[in-house]
């Protein structure tokens, strides 16, 4: 299986936390299996060069579509102990990636939209396909969005998206002009409650929810022939139902996870939220998740 890693990091090049840590070791890991695995970073002004190893120019002439125009990019390459690395150099005044640290700008949010943009334009524009886009964090949330509301459309068809989420206290929060830089344009779709709008500040943008969201449920089966969406609508409302009151009666007041009945509506949250019940069909598997659901939200009904 050919893998692409999107991420703002990978340890030891560029490295700011355990996000680091995991896309290297999940590189390395899918590689020892015999899967191909290329990671697809920004090239930070602050990357760690002494653990870059044949770093070349790769792709010499990028053009990112971006607002009405383009940025011009470069596109690097070198192997970080073993892995294969693809850095992209935007070549702008806004300099978004020579801050002298990976995050802490003000416009971080508008960065990794560009960040996100470039990686697709790069996949595209250089005719390489990946079976699987795995995107690590907040910063790489547009990354669903763009793929299956735009370069789904053209020549990307099949790709397919893992979105893994490192730490829910960053989101990405930002306002339209993403939308407006990134080409996704129409605001008043893209601002609804079950695709980027964000859930405590509704005129706000949320990415992470973009790399969470239903824009690619339909058709994003491992198993191809057996829809995400199709048939089963009487356990996907049970499954967002109790996702919302797990939030509404359990993370919005800030209860303390140590509690025990915590812990519980913890476990039946995350057991109701499996895929595994959509892929094994109707009936009585259908039924098996329906009744989770039902008795998770009766323990958030009850215990808060």
């Amino acid at each position: 299986m050919y893998i692409v890693m999107v991420s703002p990091e990978c340890a030891p090049v560029a490295h700011a936390g355990g996000l680091g840590d995991v896309v290297f070791g999940l590189s390395r890991e899918l590689e020892i299996r015999g899967n191909a695995v290329d990671v697809i970073l920004p090239k930070y002004d602050c990357l760690r060069y002494d653990q870059i190893r044949g770093l070349t120019l790769s792709y010499r002439d990028l053009w990112v579509p971006w607002y009405n125009g383009t940025i011009h990019c470069s596109v690097w390459f070198g192997f970080v102990h073993g892995r294969k690395c693809f850095f992209i150099e935007p070549h702008s005044q806004d300099n978004f990636f020579a801050r002298g640290a990976i995050y802490g700008s003000a416009d971080d949010t508008m960065r990794f939209a560009f960040f996100c943009k470039a990686a697709l334009e790069f996949r595209l524009k250089a005719n390489k396909r990946p079976e699987v886009i795995h995107c690590h964090g907040w910063t790489t949330g547009l990354v669903p969005v763009l793929l299956f509301e735009i370069y789904k459309f053209h020549g990307m068809p099949h790709q397919r998206v893992c979105y893994t989420i490192h730490n829910f206290g960053h989101q990405g929060i930002d306002g339209e002009r993403v939308l407006w830089a990134t080409g996704l344009g129409r605001p008043e779709h893209y601002s609804h409650c079950d695709r980027l709008r964000d859930d405590l500040n509704p005129v706000a943008l949320n990415f992470m929810k973009g790399g969470i969201g239903r824009f690619h449920v339909e058709g994003g089966s491992w198993t191809n022939n057996i829809s995400w969406v199709r048939g089963y609508d009487a356990l996907l409302g049970p499954m967002e139902r109790v996702s919302s009151l797990f939030y509404e009666k359990v993370l919005k007041p800030g209860l303390p996870s140590s509690e025990h009945r915590y812990r519980n509506a913890l476990f039946h949250l995350l057991v109701s939220q499996t895929s595994c019940y959509r892929y094994w069909g109707q009936g009585m598997w259908l039924d098996y998740g329906r009744e989770i659901c039902r008795r998770a939200a009766e323990i958030l009904s009850h215990d808060f």
